[in-house]
């Protein structure tokens, strides 16, 4: 969201929830035998497409001690339960290996002094996926940043009572910048 609200006047708002902002600040979250491993997929990945083959897939998350790109520990369980929540509409847990060669390069928190429009940023300070201190440091150069503090992990802000705190804050901020009409009912 930071780098299309920084190229594209027409947004009004961004909410940055648990914000990937840095590719180097995520990997290092990673042990070194994980982002080999993601890389050699991900290189196998890249040699699959290029014979007009499928993917091949790396999990996102899975346990500490197994092959995943979010496998710092406490993200499998809370994962698992959130995916749980939507039944057979969850999403596979499995992407394109080729993201495990790129996400490191990929560090949208750049274009946070770029935006014109106001920024909400919710970040976990329990987060071990997309560290929270890194993402503060790019929303304070947001020219007219929001930063509102929640002291659980990566997946917990999903569910829950912190689930419920992010969404009033959140419809809080954009009844501020962006004036609508909302439903009956929402916190004003």
């Amino acid at each position: 969201m930071l780098t299309v609200a920084a190229s594209d006047g027409r947004v009004a708002a961004v909410i940055s929830q648990c914000p990937h902002t840095s590719g180097p600040a995520a990997v290092r979250q990673l042990s070194l035998r994980t982002i080999a491993r993601v890389a050699a997929l991900g290189l196998c990945d890249i040699g699959a497409k290029l014979l007009g083959k499928g993917p091949v897939a790396v999990p996102l998350a899975a346990p500490a001690d197994q092959l995943a790109l979010m496998n710092t520990p406490g993200n499998y369980a809370a994962a698992s339960e959130l995916l749980a929540t939507a039944g057979s509409a969850a999403p596979p847990n499995a992407v394109a290996a080729r993201i495990g060669i790129t996400i490191g390069a990929y560090s949208p928190g750049r274009h946070a002094r770029e935006l014109r429009c106001p920024v909400l940023c919710c970040l976990c300070t329990k987060d071990n996926v997309a560290p929270a201190g890194v993402a503060k440091q790019y929303a304070q150069q947001a020219p007219r940043p929001s930063i509102f503090e929640y002291p659980v992990g990566h997946f917990d802000i999903y569910m829950g009572d912190a689930f419920e705190k992010v969404i009033v804050d959140q419809i809080l901020f954009l009844r501020r910048h962006v004036p609508a009409a909302m439903p009956p009912g929402l916190p004003r």
